[in-house]
């Protein structure tokens, strides 16, 4: 499926330029170094990576939204396990790279701007196809629906087709069924339907349940709501544990739920995802989730404090941005230059006032300090200076 495997291919690229732009100036433990270039020596370079990969980490929460609905159509060629006996009593396969080469076609008829009578039609094969008998065809219908209902294009009537689609025989097309649901036209009782399905549903689509869920509740879990996505977050497999820490990404998380990703992150298997997925993209924070970041920050290394730094830009009221500013200069005044300084800083410059511009001035002045260290904290401290002023 081309659109996605762009996506991605992007993604790959972006993030390898940082990480060549930050192994140039060491940007922190076990990235290569050019031994003739001297890591510490041109902090705008240093920013500017640290920027990029900003940028990467927002992209990369991007992704992993639409990620579930589409992982599936771009996998290789391959028939699932999975077959429908159609009415003549034989056995179908499934074969999903038909289904994801069919899907795309739908997709493009649906999506183009320039053509309204072959959207019509395209329409029209995309109802016929919910309806086949033939589960691949049916499968590719389904694929093509989450993106198809997120736009504005007539698709009344289309509720029933979907729910007689929910037990689709292969898993992403249950997956993609409750997805274009979810879009399109939830009612109250699917979601309690859905919550019935988690003990057995099978693990591809287990693994967006947790999204879903948020999807169909919003921020206001119902209790069952939450028991279910607590359930999610415990499951034995590692695989699903880090598939329904993607499902919370950017939701405000209930109070039980939130204990249980802090919890995570003493999860060797999880730790990556419930810092990046939990708790950084969380839409609020708590003060326990503002303080498990800065741990974090305090703890790790590379790329893993950085995404914690920068979740702290966002969620906090102004006087965690407070106690925030007070932790990140107390951790600058352990490190030398490396990754906490650099987004560290970065994190000043959003949520940091007069009293870090002054403990930031005084490691300024410390001729015992790397110059490149002093040199940041002076730049740092005089653009919050300024932006007091303002």
């Amino acid at each position: 499926m081309r659109g996605p495997a762009l996506i991605v291919v992007a993604l790959l690229v972006l993030s390898n330029a940082a990480w060549f732009v930050a192994s140039r100036h060491d940007l922190s433990k076990g990235v290569g170094r050019e031994t003739t270039v001297h890591p510490l020596e041109s902090v705008r370079s240093e920013r500017e990576a640290a920027g990029l990969r900003g940028r990467l980490i927002a992209a990369e929460r991007r992704v992993a939204e639409l990620e579930e609905l589409l992982a599936a159509a771009d996998e290789p060629s391959r028939p699932t396990e999975s077959t429908l006996a159609s009415s003549q009593g034989t056995v179908q396969p499934i074969d999903r790279s038909v289904a994801a080469t069919r899907a795309q076609e739908l997709r493009n008829g649906i999506l183009q701007p320039d053509d309204p009578a072959l959207r019509e039609r395209t329409l029209v094969e995309l109802r016929e196809a919910l309806t086949s008998d033939d589960p691949t065809e049916s499968l590719a219908a389904l694929l093509a629906m989450p993106r198809v209902a997120t736009l504005d294009v007539p698709l009344a009537g289309l509720r029933q087709l979907l729910v007689a689609q929910i037990d689709h025989p292969d898993a992403a097309g249950q997956r993609s069924a409750w997805f274009a649901l979810a879009a399109i036209e939830p009612r109250p009782g699917d979601l309690d339907e859905l919550i019935s399905r988690v003990d057995s549903a099978r693990d591809e689509m287990r693994g967006s349940m947790t999204r879903l869920i948020f999807e169909m509740s919003g921020d206001e879990l119902s209790a069952a709501a939450e028991s279910a996505v607590l359930q999610l977050l415990a499951d034995p497999a590692p695989a699903m544990r880090r598939e329904a820490l993607r499902g919370v990404t950017g939701h405000a998380l209930p109070a039980a739920v939130e204990r249980r990703v802090i919890e995570m992150l003493d999860d060797p298997e999880a730790r990556d995802f419930a810092v990046r997925f939990g708790l950084a993209s969380a839409r609020r924070k708590s003060d326990a989730v503002a303080e498990a970041l800065t741990r974090v920050a305090a703890d790790g290394s590379g790329e893993l404090v950085e995404v914690a730094l920068h979740g702290l830009r966002s969620g906090l009221d102004r006087e965690q941005r407070t106690r925030v500013s007070d932790d990140v200069v107390a951790l600058l005044k352990d490190r030398k230059m490396g990754q906490a300084w650099i987004s560290g800083t970065d994190l000043l410059r959003f949520i940091g006032g007069v009293a870090q511009a002054q403990a930031l001035e005084e490691i300024a002045s410390d001729p015992g300090r790397n110059a490149d260290v002093r040199k940041l904290a002076e730049r740092t401290a005089r653009a919050l200076r300024a932006r007091a002023e303002r």
